[in-house]
């Protein structure tokens, strides 16, 4: 007799639960989400600060290898038109 006093019990208790659980569960799993898409946004934005940074320190390489093939272009240019100038 009281195995199913305990029953009815356990089955008013989730009877009770149940919706309260729907409704509280599904809440709790978007602000998780939510907080795991902020974490991977915040990764997401250093990495594409590291990123960033190397694009510039490359653009800075390219720009100064510029320079010096314009340096070398009219240093030959010169010697050259001093060569011919002097045939």
């Amino acid at each position: 007799m009281s195995s199913s006093k305990e029953d009815r019990t356990g089955s008013r208790i989730l009877s009770v639960l149940a919706p309260i659980a729907a409704e509280v569960i599904p809440i709790f799993w978007q602000r998780w989400q939510q907080s795991q898409g902020i974490a991977a946004m915040e990764t997401l934005q250093r990495e594409n600060e590291e990123l960033q940074n190397r694009v510039d320190q490359l653009e800075q390489r390219v720009r100064w290898m510029q320079y010096f093939l314009v340096a070398l272009a009219v240093f030959f240019t010169v010697f050259l038109a001093l060569f011919v100038l002097r045939g």
